[in-house]
């Protein structure tokens, strides 16, 4: 995923901000497409993002990458419901 800065959280502002996805919780991320994918990091620091800025979310896909959702909203990150989930029952 690419972002601007703009859309990116503080991390100085991390200790008040309360994110809607705990670790291990299953999510949609849109990559084009809505891509299932299971959440594995809070405030996600990168050296290509400004300084003082982090993603609220990384997140492994199930393909196996690596991406980082840039805001917490579900236009980029959302629940993924029982029915959605490829590898629920396996």
């Amino acid at each position: 995923m690419t972002t601007s800065s703009s859309s990116l959280l503080d991390i100085k502002d991390q200790e008040w901000i309360t994110l809607r996805f705990a670790v291990g919780d299953r999510v949609l991320c849109l990559c084009g497409t809505w891509l299932a994918g299971t959440v594995v990091k809070h405030f996600l620091v990168q050296k290509k993002f400004p300084p003082g800025k982090c993603a609220p979310y990384q997140v492994k896909l199930d393909d196996g990458r690596l991406i980082y959702a840039p805001t917490d909203s579900d236009g980029v990150i959302k629940k993924l419901e029982e029915e959605d989930d490829p590898f629920d029952g396996v």
